[in-house]
């Protein structure tokens, strides 16, 4: 975790702000993409970059974005960090990009997951979180999903298996963003 600092909430929306327009942006300049759900995760994720994670760390929280197809917001929170570079906004979703339309670690370590099939990235974390408590660091795994994701039965091994080993090392966090498959949530299962 970044060191305790008091939270600047002018300087945070103004980030998160910026955050939007590139989020826009990208999506844009790469004639695709999935505007909504990063909208709807760009606050969390600039917090998450601005006071908690510490990407240049080797030992250090990690943040998994299971939704992945929301990546625009996290690569806008990385460029502003300086992990991405000005002239690569405009590369996303592009052929040998490393922007592309999910996380992908191997080509930006930063994103801590490689992405795919939504409902993955929870049991991911839980992995994680087994694995940090095992070399007994204090280090803490924060997933995030989307609310339509969590009808995959996938997430619910997850939770059991995070239940069942204690992992108060793992945060869930949900984006209630009320829309999945282009339907409000409820109108596919309602959770």
């Amino acid at each position: 975790m970044k060191t305790t600092v008091d939270i600047n909430y002018n300087e945070l929306r103004k980030t998160a702000n910026r955050n939007r327009i590139k989020i826009l942006d990208m999506v844009y300049a790469g004639d695709s993409g999935h505007v909504g759900g990063a909208l709807s995760a760009v606050d969390i994720i600039t917090y998450f970059g601005e006071y908690v994670i510490d990407y240049d760390s080797k030992e250090r929280d990690r943040f998994l974005l299971s939704k992945g197809h929301a990546v625009p917001a996290l690569y806008a929170e990385l460029h502003e960090l300086g992990y991405i570079r000005d002239e690569e906004l405009d590369t996303f979703r592009k052929i040998n990009s490393r922007l592309q339309g999910h996380t992908n670690l191997i080509k930006l370590p930063q994103t801590d997951y490689t992405s795919g099939l939504l409902g993955q990235g929870l049991s991911y974390g839980v992995g994680m979180a087994l694995a940090k408590r095992l070399k007994k660091s204090k280090n803490m795994i924060y997933v995030m999903t989307g609310d339509g994701e969590m009808h995959e039965g996938q997430i619910w091994e997850a939770l059991m298996e995070a239940g069942h080993y204690k992992l108060d090392n793992l945060v869930l966090i949900i984006d209630r963003n009320g829309l999945c498959s282009h339907q409000p949530v409820e109108n596919v299962l309602n959770p």
